[in-house]
C-alpha cells in the first residue's frame, strides 16, 4: 500500500514484454528481446522460483535472472491488478510509469491456477473495461456488454490452415458410430517441444473416457482412460523435429489403442477390463480451454494442424468448430 514492499509486475514498454519483481532483496527485471507485433495473440509466462526469475512468450524461454539478496519468498496479501492501476495506488519508485494494457486479455492464470475472467465474482472492482474488439485477435471475443470479460466467440474465426500460439483451441462436437472401434488423424508441425496437440473426450467430467496426446521436450505422450478407470499412456521413443510436417495417426480396437507418428507405430492396452468408449465425445485441437477438462494438460501446442480425419471423414477445421479462441493463420 505504500509503495515499500514486494511486489511482482508484467507489462508492455515500448512493445517490449517487461517483468519484474522484488522479494526484498533488491528488484529483478527482465525483457523480451524483441517487441510484439501490434494485433497478435501471445502467451506470456513470467515464472519465480527462489530468487531465479523466467520469462516465457509462447513457450519459448526469453530471459532470465536472479536476485542478489537473500530473501526468496515475495509477500503478497494485496489485490491482483490487471490491465492497470489505480491513480490512487502508491507504487515502487522503480515503477514509474502508470499507463494501463490498450488490448485484449483472453486468459490468466496465478500459480496454475486459472481466474474466471467473465465472472463478476472475482472482480473486486473495474473501471473502464470494454469488449475485446474481434479484430485484435481472431476468435478472441463475442460481445456480451460492458465491465466484464467475454467468451471466445466462433463466428470471428479467420483461418484456411489454422495455428496455434500455447493459449489456443479448436473444438467439435463429435458423436462416435461406434463405442469399440475409431480411428483420428491429422497432420501438424510444432515451433517448440511442448503442449497439446490433440484431445478427444468429455470436458468438466471428472469420470469422463479419453485419449489425448501432447508433447513433452519434442517427444509424444499418448494417455488413455476407459471406463473412468485407470490411466495408461504410450511415449514415443523419440523426439520429433521441430518446424517439420508430421503425420499422426490413432486407432483404437476395444481397448487396443496404436499411436503412430511418420508409420513408426507404438501400442498399448488401456488399464482395466473397459473395452467400450463412450459415444457422445467432443474434440480439440491445439490446445484445451482453461477450465476444460479434469486432466492436467498444461500448455497448448505452439504451430499447425491440417489434414483431420475422424473415422475416416475429413474434418471441417473452420465451419466444423463449435468453440475456438486465438486461432490464427499458419505461418510458412
Amino acid at each position: 500500500d505504500d509503495g515499500a514492499g514486494d511486489y511482482v509486475i508484467v507489462r508492455l514498454r515500448d512493445g517490449y514484454v517487461v517483468y519484474g519483481f522484488d522479494s526484498g532483496s533488491g528488484d529483478v527485471w527482465l525483457q523480451s528481446e524483441e517487441p510484439l507485433r501490434m494485433g497478435e495473440v501471445y502467451y506470456i509466462t513470467a515464472r519465480k522460483e527462489g530468487r531465479k526469475g523466467s520469462l516465457e512468450i509462447n513457450n519459448t524461454l526469453v530471459a532470465t535472472g536472479v536476485s542478489k539478496g537473500p530473501f526468496e519468498s515475495v509477500s503478497l496479501r494485496n489485490t491482483v491488478y490487471v490491465g492497470g492501476l489505480p491513480s490512487t495506488r502508491s507504487l515502487p519508485d522503480v515503477i514509474s510509469d502508470r499507463s494501463g494494457l490498450v488490448g485484449c486479455l483472453l486468459s490468466l492464470s496465478v500459480n496454475y491456477n486459472a481466474l474466471d475472467l467473465s465472472s463478476d465474482n472475482q472482480h473486486a472492482r473495474a473501471v473502464d473495461v470494454g469488449d475485446c474488439a474481434a479484430e485484435l485477435a481472431a476468435g478472441s471475443a463475442c460481445s456480451t456488454g460492458p465491465h466484464r470479460a467475454t467468451r471466445p466467440c466462433v463466428r470471428d474465426l479467420n483461418f484456411v490452415v489454422p495455428g496455434f500460439t500455447g493459449a489456443s483451441y479448436l473444438q467439435y462436437a463429435y458423436l462416435s458410430q461406434s463405442s469399440r472401434h475409431n480411428r483420428w488423424s491429422l497432420d501438424f508441425r510444432a515451433t517448440t517441444g511442448n503442449g497439446t496437440i490433440f484431445y478427444v473426450g468429455q470436458t468438466g467430467n471428472a469420470t469422463s473416457d479419453y485419449i489425448y496426446i501432447k508433447m513433452i521436450d519434442s517427444v509424444l505422450r499418448l494417455r488413455v482412460r476407459l471406463g473412468g478407470g485407470r490411466e495408461g499412456e504410450i511415449v514415443s521413443n523419440s523426439p520429433i523435429s521441430l518446424r517439420s510436417w508430421h503425420t499422426l495417426d490413432i486407432t483404437r480396437n476395444d481397448n487396443a489403442i496404436a499411436m503412430a507418428v511418420d508409420k513408426q507405430k507404438f501400442n498399448i492396452s488401456a488399464p482395466g477390463e473397459t473395452t467400450t468408449m463412450s459415444t457422445d465425445l467432443e474434440i480439440f485441437l491445439g490446445g484445451l480451454p482453461q477450465n476444460g477438462g479434469r486432466i492436467s494438460t498444461g500448455l497448448g501446442m505452439v504451430g499447425c494442424v491440417r489434414s483431420v480425419h475422424i473415422d475416416g471423414v475429413a474434418l471441417v477445421l473452420k465451419d466444423g468448430a463449435i468453440g475456438g479462441q486465438s486461432v490464427q493463420e499458419c505461418r510458412a
